[in-house]
């Protein structure tokens, strides 16, 4: 399991978090999907245009989600904007993750959740196939990570046909520049930032939810290839965003931060393809919400 692989389960982890253990049949999507897709202008009709797309970090694949309006909007943009870029660069990742992540001092994992909570522990170890040794050695949040990662072990998922690297290759290929939001620092630092008890409550849906991932993801997938935006978080208000800090440290919080951004970038008559997790597009505190709220005008196109 490549370190890589943590940030494309972000959305995952919100939405079903948890292990795949006895829940390993594959992910399918049975016919070509139109995922929404928002434009948005400036009120006066001056500056630039920016295209919102609300992304899956990993899918199976095949999935065809592309289609005239969305080849429309790329050829149109100037640039593309993710979460975050430098993924690709594994031996970084990987030791900004252990130098934040790894903690020799912190107690056994098993006594960081209760005792009716150990044996989907030991379900949610042994799914992931990492030594308790090295999960005892890291911070809580590190090690709710690394066992949210193995959701996609069994479900045919790949990061390679997830929205964002074919996006990428997308504008690489037409030499159009690609940028992130945010650092690969930042978005560890969200989660080392949370305190000891929030991180134990990620570990504690993690372990909740063990045997859950295929059915909670398939559900997700399907709202999203039908842009059925009003169902596509459904079951997030009984996971980790129940928690107040956890929700503006993970959603409400970037939300804001990133509609400034794209705001600005409008304002200097730029173009970007926004294309950020699917979750951040969605209610009152998503990013089509929030930019309307601005005076921006926000259509949905498809």
């Amino acid at each position: 399991m490549t370190v890589a692989r943590f940030f494309a389960m972000l959305l995952l982890l919100l939405l079903a978090g948890c292990s795949s253990e006895g829940d390993q049949s594959q992910i399918v999507t049975e016919q070509s999907g139109k995922p929404a897709l928002w434009k948005v202008t400036a009120k006066e009709g001056t500056g630039g245009t920016a295209w919102l797309f609300g992304t899956v970090h990993l899918l199976p694949e095949g999935t065809d989600w592309q289609g005239p309006l969305m080849d429309e909007a790329i050829r149109s943009s100037d640039g593309l904007v993710m979460e975050v870029t430098g993924l690709d660069d594994q031996r970084a990742v990987e030791g900004l993750f252990s130098a934040m992540g790894v903690n020799h001092d912190m107690p056994r994992l098993a006594d960081r959740v209760g005792a009716s909570e150990r044996p989907g522990l030991d379900k949610a170890i042994n799914a992931a196939s990492v030594p308790v040794l090295t999960l005892d050695n890291m911070e809580t949040w590190a090690a709710a990570l690394t066992l949210s990662a193995s959701i996609s072990d069994g479900l045919g998922l790949s990061r390679e046909a997830g929205v964002e690297q074919v996006l990428q290759h997308r504008y690489t290929a037409d030499q159009k520049p690609v940028q992130g939001l945010e650092t690969i620092q930042q978005q560890f630092s969200y989660f080392d930032t949370l305190p000891e008890k929030e991180q134990r409550a990620m570990l504690s849906v993690i372990v909740e939810g063990v045997g859950e991932s295929r059915t909670k993801f398939q559900k997700m997938l399907d709202a999203w290839m039908a842009g059925d935006v009003d169902n596509l978080l459904t079951d997030a208000n009984d996971g980790l965003l129940t928690s107040p800090l956890i929700r503006e440290t993970l959603l409400d919080g970037r939300n804001r931060r990133w509609s400034d951004a794209i705001g600005k970038m409008i304002d200097r008559s730029e173009r970007p393809f926004v294309a950020v997790g699917a979750g951040h597009m969605v209610g009152k505190g998503g990013m089509p919400e929030l930019l309307s709220a601005k005076g921006y005008v926000v259509v949905r196109i498809q």
